[in-house]
């Protein structure tokens, strides 16, 4: 617990020294904050998993994919995921409901607050760029042709 509170005071000093506005939950050791991207709103969730000795991010985008075109999210998040350096989309089929995730392990390790900056640019960066792609095949203004050169 004492490694996970050391990571959890790391990640909300980066945080306050970027001014995002953020909601801790310091019980939990979870900060929420919502930024706005060029194309729309973005939230990411940082959760330090004292079991897992992990930091994990999240971003749910604010969209679904219609029951009609949820193969097309299911490969979509495949292809985009075979680009990505760090982390991954996760598609829930049952829901067309998509994630971007990435985590870092710190047991018996230190996670400076540099990298947690790389792992927070690297997490917006991602959803930036691609949450107007997946939402563009969600809606069928782009095909999987279309989409996979608004990708390459």
């Amino acid at each position: 617990m004492e490694q996970a509170k050391k990571v959890y005071d790391t990640l909300r000093t980066m945080l306050e020294s970027r001014g995002f506005p953020v909601q801790y939950d310091e019980a939990e050791l979870v900060a929420h904050f919502k930024g706005s991207g060029e194309d729309m709103p973005m939230q990411f969730i940082f959760r330090v998993n004292v079991k897992q000795g992990l930091l994990a991010v999240h971003s749910y985008l604010p969209f679904r994919f219609p029951e009609e075109r949820r193969p097309e999210g299911a490969l979509g998040t495949l292809m985009i995921n075979d680009k990505l350096r760090f982390g991954a989309f996760d598609y829930n089929i049952f829901k067309g409901e998509v994630r971007y995730r990435s985590a870092l392990y710190f047991r018996d390790s230190i996670l400076s607050e540099s990298l947690l900056e790389w792992q927070t640019d690297e997490a917006i960066a991602v959803v930036e760029f691609f949450n107007d792609k997946l939402l563009a095949l969600s809606t069928g203004i782009l095909d999987m042709d279309g989409f996979l050169k608004h990708i390459s």
